[in-house]
């Protein structure tokens, strides 16, 4: 995934798609991080 890091601007912006890559997920209420439960089928 490209990433681009800035001097200037001081809020951190992840896509879905990276998140989903890294097994990661926002929880909606906290705004933090988490890991990602896998459902295999």
């Amino acid at each position: 995934m490209p990433v681009i890091i800035s001097d200037i601007i001081d809020k951190v912006l992840i896509g879905v798609t990276t998140l989903e890559i890294l097994g990661l997920q926002v929880d909606p209420i906290t705004g933090e991080l988490k890991e990602w439960t896998w459902l295999l089928y």
